[in-house]
């Protein structure tokens, strides 16, 4: 006969040291391709900033991704800025605040 415990949703941040911090922060910031950046809007999956959460080697669902990007723009650790694209347009694109990224001097 089985036992029911409790469950709990594993935490968003689980695994998210410094160093893996880094290496998405700079993800971010280097962006999909030169002068083409990530953006803002979970509607378009290819371009949406929490795909970089959501792809290998992090692996962390889209609610996961959801909960750190707010907690990263509502630090100012992340914030959009119209910027030109390769395709000369003014598109919102996910900026790295880097003074405030962990480890930052």
């Amino acid at each position: 006969m089985g036992v029911l415990r409790r469950w709990t949703p594993p935490d968003a941040f689980e695994g998210l040291t410094v160093p893996v911090i880094g290496e998405i922060l700079n993800s971010i910031q280097r962006g999909i391709r030169p002068n083409v950046f990530y953006g803002p809007w979970s509607q378009t999956p290819k371009t949406w900033v929490g795909q970089v959460l959501m792809d290998a080697p992090y692996n962390k669902s889209k609610n996961a991704a959801n909960q750190i990007l707010k907690a990263w723009f509502a630090s100012g650790l992340l914030y959009v800025e119209e910027i030109e694209n390769d395709d000369h347009k003014m598109r919102k694109s996910v900026r790295v605040a880097l003074s405030k990224a962990p480890g930052a001097v």
